[in-house]
């Protein structure tokens, strides 16, 4: 069975953006949402988070699909905002300014910029 249509059984897509949003974040620091609608395979934190090997069962092999599927319902934006305001706890005007400038506009980020 595809990852979607599991997804799709399970009401993921029923979920709001922020639910999806705290999903992904917690999928992007190596952790299985307590309240995720598919099972945590059993031997999820046991595995090692990558591996070069793409062959190798890893967390990142499990998890990455599930990303990026949130990342189509709700936008890589809507991704990069709950970050900013969640994790680095800026304000939606700091984020707008900073999404204009290096996602809109693609001007480089002083901290882009090789010094010498």
């Amino acid at each position: 069975m595809e990852l979607h249509e599991m997804l799709l059984g399970n009401g993921f897509y029923k979920a709001s953006k922020e639910k999806m949003n705290e999903w992904y974040d917690a999928f992007n620091s190596w952790r299985w949402p307590w309240d995720f609608p598919m099972e945590k395979p059993r031997d999820f934190y046991s595995l090692t988070r990558f591996d070069k090997d793409k062959s190798v069962k890893t967390i990142y092999s499990l998890t990455m699909p599930i990303m990026r599927e949130i990342e189509s319902v709700i936008g890589e934006k809507e991704i990069l905002r709950w970050h900013h305001l969640h994790n680095l706890n800026r304000n939606i005007f700091q984020f707008e300014y900073w999404w204009l400038y290096h996602h809109v506009l693609k001007i480089p980020l002083l901290s882009d910029k090789k010094i010498g």
